[in-house]
Protein backbone atom coordinates (compact mmCIF):
# COMPACT_ATOMS: atom_id res chain seq x y z
CA UNK A 1 0.00 0.00 0.00
CA UNK A 2 2.66 2.62 0.77
CA UNK A 3 6.22 2.89 0.56
CA UNK A 4 9.68 3.84 2.91
CA UNK A 5 12.00 5.69 0.93
CA UNK A 6 15.31 4.20 1.33
CA UNK A 7 17.12 7.21 3.53
CA UNK A 8 14.17 7.42 5.53
CA UNK A 9 15.09 8.40 8.93
CA UNK A 10 12.17 9.57 11.33
CA UNK A 11 14.61 11.42 13.36
CA UNK A 12 15.88 14.00 10.77
CA UNK A 13 14.84 17.64 10.77
CA UNK A 14 13.30 19.07 7.74
CA UNK A 15 16.17 21.40 7.66
CA UNK A 16 18.51 18.39 7.07
CA UNK A 17 16.58 16.93 4.85
CA UNK A 18 16.71 19.66 2.40
CA UNK A 19 20.44 19.99 3.11
CA UNK A 20 20.72 16.26 1.77
CA UNK A 21 18.22 16.32 -0.79
CA UNK A 22 20.21 19.49 -2.16
CA UNK A 23 23.20 17.58 -2.08
CA UNK A 24 22.31 14.38 -3.21
CA UNK A 25 20.71 16.15 -6.22
CA UNK A 26 23.76 18.73 -6.92
CA UNK A 27 26.05 14.97 -6.74
CA UNK A 28 23.92 13.62 -9.48
CA UNK A 29 23.89 16.92 -11.48
CA UNK A 30 26.48 19.10 -10.21
CA UNK A 31 26.03 21.73 -13.11
CA UNK A 32 22.07 22.37 -12.40
CA UNK A 33 21.44 25.18 -10.85
CA UNK A 34 18.31 24.71 -8.10
CA UNK A 35 16.07 25.98 -4.88
CA UNK A 36 15.27 23.55 -2.07
CA UNK A 37 12.78 25.22 0.45
CA UNK A 38 11.17 24.07 3.16
CA UNK A 39 8.10 24.74 4.94
CA UNK A 40 5.98 24.02 8.06
CA UNK A 41 2.61 24.38 8.52
CA UNK A 42 0.48 22.53 11.12
CA UNK A 43 1.09 19.11 11.83
CA UNK A 44 3.64 18.88 9.13
CA UNK A 45 5.76 20.41 6.76
CA UNK A 46 6.63 20.55 2.68
CA UNK A 47 9.51 20.27 0.57
CA UNK A 48 9.72 22.20 -2.70
CA UNK A 49 12.67 21.10 -5.35
CA UNK A 50 12.66 24.20 -7.87
CA UNK A 51 15.26 23.50 -10.88
CA UNK A 52 16.40 27.16 -12.09
CA UNK A 53 18.73 26.03 -14.59
CA UNK A 54 19.12 22.51 -15.84
CA UNK A 55 22.52 23.47 -17.78
CA UNK A 56 20.34 22.98 -21.44
CA UNK A 57 17.30 23.37 -23.31
CA UNK A 58 14.93 21.37 -21.44
CA UNK A 59 11.67 21.78 -24.02
CA UNK A 60 10.40 20.02 -27.10
CA UNK A 61 11.59 21.95 -29.93
CA UNK A 62 8.07 23.23 -31.06
CA UNK A 63 7.55 24.57 -27.76
CA UNK A 64 7.34 28.07 -27.62
CA UNK A 65 6.77 29.15 -24.37
CA UNK A 66 3.25 29.57 -23.91
CA UNK A 67 1.04 26.63 -22.04
CA UNK A 68 -2.03 27.44 -23.25
CA UNK A 69 -1.09 26.77 -26.96
CA UNK A 70 0.76 23.43 -26.21
CA UNK A 71 -2.19 21.98 -24.64
CA UNK A 72 -4.52 23.01 -27.42
CA UNK A 73 -1.97 21.28 -30.17
CA UNK A 74 -1.05 18.26 -27.83
CA UNK A 75 -3.46 17.42 -25.36
CA UNK A 76 -1.89 14.65 -22.31
CA UNK A 77 1.80 15.92 -23.60
CA UNK A 78 4.69 17.44 -21.71
CA UNK A 79 6.07 20.54 -23.46
CA UNK A 80 9.85 18.81 -21.74
CA UNK A 81 12.30 16.82 -23.91
CA UNK A 82 13.06 12.94 -22.50
CA UNK A 83 16.34 14.13 -20.69
CA UNK A 84 14.52 16.92 -18.52
CA UNK A 85 11.69 14.61 -17.89
CA UNK A 86 14.65 12.22 -16.68
CA UNK A 87 16.40 15.31 -14.56
CA UNK A 88 12.63 15.83 -12.82
CA UNK A 89 12.31 11.72 -12.37
CA UNK A 90 15.54 11.78 -10.95
CA UNK A 91 15.08 14.73 -8.81
CA UNK A 92 11.54 13.11 -7.07
CA UNK A 93 12.94 9.96 -6.65
CA UNK A 94 16.01 11.23 -4.97
CA UNK A 95 13.21 13.39 -2.93
CA UNK A 96 10.87 10.71 -2.47
CA UNK A 97 14.26 8.60 -0.63
CA UNK A 98 14.16 10.51 2.61
CA UNK A 99 10.32 10.45 2.63
CA UNK A 100 7.45 7.97 3.42
CA UNK A 101 3.72 7.47 2.75
CA UNK A 102 1.65 5.39 4.83
CA UNK A 103 -1.77 6.98 3.14
CA UNK A 104 -4.93 4.91 1.99
CA UNK A 105 -6.71 7.93 -0.42
CA UNK A 106 -9.29 5.49 -0.95
CA UNK A 107 -10.32 6.80 2.95
CA UNK A 108 -9.29 9.70 2.55
CA UNK A 109 -6.32 9.39 4.80
CA UNK A 110 -3.15 10.97 4.47
CA UNK A 111 0.32 9.66 6.26
CA UNK A 112 3.30 11.54 4.86
CA UNK A 113 6.53 12.07 6.79
CA UNK A 114 6.46 15.24 4.27
CA UNK A 115 4.74 16.84 1.40
CA UNK A 116 7.00 17.53 -1.77
CA UNK A 117 6.70 19.36 -5.04
CA UNK A 118 9.74 18.99 -7.84
CA UNK A 119 9.19 21.14 -10.97
CA UNK A 120 11.27 23.27 -13.19
CA UNK A 121 11.13 27.42 -12.73
CA UNK A 122 9.47 28.05 -16.21
CA UNK A 123 10.45 31.87 -16.29
CA UNK A 124 14.49 31.22 -15.74
CA UNK A 125 14.03 28.51 -18.39
CA UNK A 126 12.08 30.17 -20.91
CA UNK A 127 14.50 33.47 -20.56
CA UNK A 128 17.59 31.21 -20.72
CA UNK A 129 16.51 29.22 -23.22
CA UNK A 130 13.69 30.60 -25.44
CA UNK A 131 15.06 33.98 -25.72
CA UNK A 132 13.34 35.30 -28.66
CA UNK A 133 9.72 34.22 -27.45
CA UNK A 134 7.16 36.24 -26.95
CA UNK A 135 6.79 35.17 -23.33
CA UNK A 136 10.56 36.49 -22.98
CA UNK A 137 10.14 39.59 -23.79
CA UNK A 138 6.78 39.64 -20.98
CA UNK A 139 9.42 38.39 -18.65
CA UNK A 140 11.90 41.06 -19.73
CA UNK A 141 9.64 43.86 -19.32
CA UNK A 142 7.94 42.77 -16.12
CA UNK A 143 10.82 41.24 -13.81
CA UNK A 144 14.16 43.24 -13.78
CA UNK A 145 15.46 40.77 -10.92
CA UNK A 146 14.62 37.36 -12.99
CA UNK A 147 16.60 39.06 -15.82
CA UNK A 148 19.56 39.80 -13.75
CA UNK A 149 19.83 36.40 -12.70
CA UNK A 150 19.64 34.84 -15.82
CA UNK A 151 22.43 37.62 -17.17
CA UNK A 152 24.63 36.08 -14.38
CA UNK A 153 23.89 32.21 -15.27
CA UNK A 154 24.14 32.89 -19.11
CA UNK A 155 28.03 34.49 -18.16
CA UNK A 156 28.82 31.55 -15.63
CA UNK A 157 27.62 29.14 -17.93
CA UNK A 158 30.43 30.80 -20.53
CA UNK A 159 32.98 31.05 -18.25
CA UNK A 160 32.86 27.48 -16.56
CA UNK A 161 35.27 25.11 -17.81
CA UNK A 162 33.77 21.96 -18.17
CA UNK A 163 36.16 19.01 -16.09
CA UNK A 164 34.94 15.66 -15.74
CA UNK A 165 34.20 14.29 -12.45
CA UNK A 166 36.96 11.41 -12.19
CA UNK A 167 39.66 14.02 -13.39
CA UNK A 168 38.37 16.36 -10.58
CA UNK A 169 38.99 13.71 -8.01
CA UNK A 170 42.31 12.75 -9.56
CA UNK A 171 43.53 16.36 -9.67
CA UNK A 172 42.52 16.37 -5.90
CA UNK A 173 44.22 13.33 -5.08
CA UNK A 174 47.72 14.96 -6.92
CA UNK A 175 47.09 17.41 -4.70
CA UNK A 176 47.06 15.73 -1.33
CA UNK A 177 50.16 13.80 -2.35
CA UNK A 178 52.04 17.02 -2.99
CA UNK A 179 51.11 17.95 0.85
CA UNK A 180 52.95 14.76 1.86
Amino acid sequence: MGYTGSNYNGKLTALEISKLVKNDILNEYPDIDISVNKKSFSNGWSLRVEIKDCGFKPFKPDYNGWDSFWYQEHPNESYFNKKAEDLLNTCKNIVESYNYDNSDTMTDYFDVFFYSSVKFDLDTHILLYLKESSWAETLIRNNSELVKWAKNRLEKNKTKEKIPKWKTALLKFENKLKTL
